[in-house]
């Protein structure tokens, strides 16, 4: 009996919580801006991520690579001075804000839910910023460039935490 409350004990706290996937000014999940990697690494474990090179503009530019249950490549933490997390990208349907805005988000329900910034071209992406939340959400390179407005249907490709 002993063995069994050990092993659904040890299965409650592997599993990720409701707070796991909250997307908040600085923060996705566990995951926040300005932490160490070993301190991301202890949050989400090890065998969880990959190291990257993103090549932006040339240079080496490192990111780590997290793997969530149910999503490889759930978010990017990009690296930068002194090792520590400067921004995250996260590209999983489950993290959502307070309003339950996240991946997969139509452009109509952002601005229902938040005070938005036009859309801007970057990156090879159309963004849309959300200054209060200091957060960038992502509709995809198939309206980069396009003279016409972005469509209320347009869905979140991805968020980006500045």
């Amino acid at each position: 009996m002993l063995l069994l409350l050990l092993a659904w004990t040890l299965s409650q706290s592997a599993t990720p919580g409701a707070n796991d996937f909250v997307l908040a000014s600085g923060r996705a999940g566990t995951i926040e801006l300005g932490i160490t990697v070993d301190q991301l690494l202890s949050r989400v474990g090890r065998e969880n991520t990959k190291l990257r090179d993103l090549q932006l503009e040339g240079t080496f530019s490192p990111a780590i690579e997290v793997t969530l249950p149910g999503r490889s490549r759930a978010v990017l933490a990009e690296i930068g001075e002194g090792f520590r997390v400067w921004r995250l990208r996260v590209n999983y349907e489950r993290f959502k804000t307070a309003q339950g805005i996240g991946v997969g988000s139509a452009y109509a329900e952002l601005r229902r839910a938040y005070k938005t910034q036009p859309p801007a071209h970057g990156e090879g992406d159309v963004y849309v910023s959300v200054p209060e939340l200091h957060m960038s959400f992502c509709f995809g390179s198939a309206y980069y460039g396009r003279r016409s407005k972005l469509p209320d249907a347009a869905k979140v490709t991805a968020v980006l935490l500045l």
